[in-house]
């Protein structure tokens, strides 16, 4: 189901092999909102299953958060990365971006305005791609 969580997406999460790359990342801002998707694990154990994916510990922490639904609020598993690997000088790459553009179905057309025109570094090659981890056929 369809998320909106009282922060603030960032894309200041420093990348694993390029300290100029970012991953996305949330984090607490006054009246701002990250929309996305919460899944329901079938078992509590399942979210370590998520860790690796999520580079947890080292890149994100995994926090319990109050998340407002539209059947209320939850409490829910967030990653977030912490305040040493982060750097607000940092860009996502174009394909990385078009990864979260991909659940447009999931946002809001304001929200997805504001993805849109995030700022992003394009033309990385394949090899590049693939040490960060993103598939470069996401399609929007």
């Amino acid at each position: 189901s369809g998320i909106r969580w009282m922060s603030v997406l960032s894309h200041a999460r420093r990348g694993k092999s390029d300290r100029l790359l970012a991953h996305a990342n949330v984090r607490q801002q006054q009246g701002a909102v990250v929309e996305g998707v919460l899944y329901q694990l079938t078992a509590p154990a399942q979210i370590l299953d998520m860790d690796p994916f999520e580079g947890h510990p080292e890149a994100y922490r995994r926090e319990v958060c109050t998340i407002a639904t539209e059947e209320g609020a939850l409490s829910g598993w967030v990653y977030i990365a912490p305040v040493e690997n982060t750097d607000d000088n940092c860009l996502p790459a174009r394909e990385y971006l078009d990864h979260l553009l991909a659940g447009r179905d999931y946002l809001s057309d304001d929200y997805y305005r504001r993805l849109c025109a995030q700022p992003c570094v394009d033309e990385l090659d394949r090899r590049s791609l693939t040490m960060l981890g993103i598939y470069a056929g996401t399609q929007r």
